[in-house]
């Protein structure tokens, strides 16, 4: 089942259904960081400490698989996931996490592999494309060009109503995946089927699979920019679409997060374009704009709090959680 990076995070809440997490990619720091990441996130810090983490390296699967497959079954003496990891699996021992995916049973042993390279006839590949049992996330070596896009918008015919358009979707490719551009053109070209007229910034936000939703980024601007009529308006809207706090106050702390690797590195630099959530036109010059404004410190003041709130607002009884989240929005507002 294919995920995209952008999506870590709803990933990590649904690690249970998954037998097997695969990165094929390029090691880079994105790659990198997500691999780290979902290790720390699911495990949480002391899964090494008491050995609910096991590491194998690809030269040891051969001797090793037994062990392996032993792993899977095993049930430690902590409470808490066990994650066994592979992280730099080649394609000819690929037949291990195949039989991995066959014994897997809810509970077992999740196993996390990082792949440099899987070829079309990999059965690996093919297997966790589509089975439901594995998530699948890709990572591409480098975005595609204008002339490549062109010949992808043509393939699909449409065209871009205007130089800003362009613009715009020449910036969505240096940001995101390969396999979300593709997935956003095919959306374009259903919203176009019977519609020969360009596609314009409005038709590319509506389809664009930017990970997050429109409501989240206006109410995370909204409380970057202070703007306290649109926070209470977002709050109302919040509170009577059933949306779960914590899951916002994460958005907020990614939005911030943004801002201050803006502040740092300024809007173009390659960490701040591969750090979600993606910005694009009058968002970005938002972004900029409040990142000097708030400045690194009081960033760092408002990401570390917002840590904080989300970690105690899990904690606490679901029926005060919307009220304490109130509460934490307008610290950080008023900060």
């Amino acid at each position: 089942m294919k995920f995209y990076s952008q999506n870590l995070k709803s990933l990590i809440l649904n690690f249970n259904q998954f037998a097997v997490i695969v990165l094929h990619g390029k090691k880079d720091i994105s790659l990198l960081n997500d691999f780290h990441k979902l290790i720390k996130e699911i495990g949480g810090s002391n899964a090494s400490k008491e050995m609910r983490l096991t590491r194998f390296l690809d030269s040891e699967i051969k001797e090793k698989a037994d062990d392996i497959l032993v792993k899977i079954e095993s049930r430690g003496f902590f409470k808490g996931p066990n994650l066994l990891t592979i992280n730099d699996l080649t394609e000819k021992n690929e037949k291990i996490i195949l039989d991995i995916e066959k014994m897997w049973q809810p509970k077992d042993t999740l196993t996390l592999v990082c792949i440099e390279k899987l070829s079309k006839k990999s059965k690996l590949k093919l297997l966790a494309e589509t089975n439901s049992r594995i998530a699948y996330l890709r990572y591409f070596d480098e975005p595609l060009d204008q002339k490549q896009l062109l010949a992808l918008l043509q393939e699909k015919r449409l065209t871009v109503k205007n130089d800003g358009t362009l613009k715009l979707l020449n910036d969505f490719i240096q940001n995101f995946p390969r396999d979300s551009l593709l997935d956003t053109l095919e959306k374009l070209s259903l919203l176009k089927l019977n519609d020969n007229s360009p596609i314009d910034i409005d038709d590319f936000k509506s389809s664009a699979c930017l990970g997050y939703e429109t409501d989240d980024l206006e109410f995370a601007s909204a409380i970057a920019g202070k703007q306290i009529n649109k926070i209470y308006k977002s709050l109302m809207l919040i509170n009577n679409s059933g949306k779960k706090p914590k899951n916002i106050l994460q958005f907020l702390s990614s939005y911030f997060r943004k801002l201050y690797f803006i502040e740092i590195y300024g809007e173009v630099s390659f960490n701040v374009k591969r750090e979600f959530p993606f910005l694009f036109g009058k968002d970005m010059l938002a972004a900029k704009k409040y990142a000097k404004n708030w400045g690194q410190k009081n960033l760092q003041k408002i990401i570390n709090f917002l840590t904080i709130a989300e970690l105690d607002l899990r904690k606490r009884d679901a029926a005060y959680e919307y009220m304490l989240f109130v509460n934490y929005v307008f610290k950080v507002g008023r900060n």
